[in-house]
């Protein structure tokens, strides 16, 4: 799924130095995250959802890369791929990949088409599989171990300050914003455009059930689905939905002057991170050479 804008025509590289995740996220297998204290253990268990939409035999082989890459390093966690309008005349599997086939994961033919981005926080409300949920887009592809524990969100990107204000979008952004009807996030938008926020790449994050339901009591996202209808609006939730994750923190904040830009991203400034435009193709011939800890690859859908 792309539903990112660019203004301008970005510069093509590969990174001079790799990143990697950071010494909060240490690489490592865990298929649940433990957390101790004095008086209590908690297991935390960590699913994955992966948002799908084929239009093309070459598209079809998305998902199946991401299936294959998530049960390479994490063989037992529960996956939830989500159908956004797939064609089912391109819509095959493989013997690995045959419904029957998928390991300890489900899968949702979504009656919202086009909702795309929006649709793996619809679902993940509707059916906690998890405790923790890495959302996806198929053409991202797990490329090394990660542990995936967060204390609420993390975006899996971010995209810099200077992108959120895009005008191809901000018509719909806006009209989101109201439908959510809440002033307080009305202001801090308004103050946005003052101040520098980074958003939300593609609005894939690592997000507990926990912290996507306090959002949820607060706004009601449901409200956002006769909104998000073309790839315009779904460009405008990426950015809104920066907004919903930093709300909690900022509430009542935004009079005082003492908004907070709080995002963290797992990986970075996906401008920065890697070769902006990455086809499949160059994925399949060059993956071992990339030395990415995931690898998103671009097509337009």
């Amino acid at each position: 799924m792309n539903t990112f804008f660019f203004n301008k025509k970005q510069t093509t590289y590969l990174p001079t130095a790799i990143p990697t995740p950071p010494t909060s996220l240490p690489t490592n297998p865990n298929t649940t995250t433990t957390t101790t204290t004095t008086t209590t253990t908690t297991t935390k268990e960590i699913g994955f959802i992966i948002l799908r939409h084929v239009n093309s035999a070459k598209t079809n082989q998305y998902w199946k890369e991401c299936y294959r890459c998530i049960r390479y390093f994490y063989p037992s966690n529960k996956i939830l791929i989500i159908d956004d309008n797939s064609d089912t005349i391109f819509l095959t599997c493989d013997a690995n990949t045959r419904e029957q086939e998928l390991h300890n994961t489900t899968i949702i033919q979504s009656e919202y088409t086009k909702r795309g981005e929006f649709l793996p926080y619809y679902y993940y409300l509707k059916n906690k599989f998890c405790d923790i949920a890495v959302i996806l887009h198929d053409s991202v592809f797990i490329q090394q171990p990660i542990n995936f524990h967060v204390d609420e969100y993390k975006m899996l990107w971010h995209f810099p300050s200077y992108l959120m204000k895009d005008s191809e979008s901000s018509g719909k952004q806006i009209e989101q914003i109201r439908a959510l009807n809440n002033s307080d996030l009305n202001h801090m938008y308004e103050y946005f455009y003052l101040n520098k926020f980074n958003g939300c790449f593609g609005a894939m994050s690592i997000i507990t059930y926990d912290y996507l339901s306090e959002i949820n009591n607060i706004f009601k996202i449901d409200k956002l689905l006769p909104h998000i209808t073309c790839r315009i609006s779904r460009c405008a939730f990426e950015r809104v939905f920066s907004f919903l994750l930093i709300y909690k923190q900022n509430r009542g904040n935004v009079a005082s002057g003492g908004v907070k830009n709080k995002h963290q991203s797992l990986l970075g400034d996906i401008i920065k991170y890697c070769r902006w435009g990455i086809t499949f193709d160059e994925y399949i011939k060059y993956r071992h050479t990339m030395k990415l800890p995931i690898v998103k690859v671009w097509t337009g859908r």
